[in-house]
């Protein structure tokens, strides 16, 4: 291998490590929030009925974490753990 290689391996190594640990973690957050149970759900579902109620929810939580990322990562944790299901009733 070249000295130009090596770098460019490592790097492709730590894409890929780093893409196995956020893929990992949003499975973890599933999993929690399972644990939290249907009460909590319907509770959110109940809360956001309204789009424009949930609007202001969603931008309140993505004001409050700083991060619309952190904000999507959480609630695709959610529906994954079947806290919030993908239909609104």
């Amino acid at each position: 291998m070249t000295r130009g290689q090596l770098p460019a391996l490592l790097k492709l190594a730590g894409i890929l490590v780093f893409l196995y640990l956020f893929i990992v973690g949003i499975g973890a957050m599933g999993h929690s929030f399972k644990l939290f149970g249907s009460e909590f759900s319907e509770r959110i579902l109940n809360t956001t009925a309204s789009p424009l109620v949930g609007l202001f929810i969603g931008i309140l939580a993505t004001s409050l974490v700083q991060s619309s990322s952190t904000t999507t990562s959480i609630v695709v944790g959610m529906v994954a753990g079947g806290a919030m299901p993908t239909i609104n009733r």
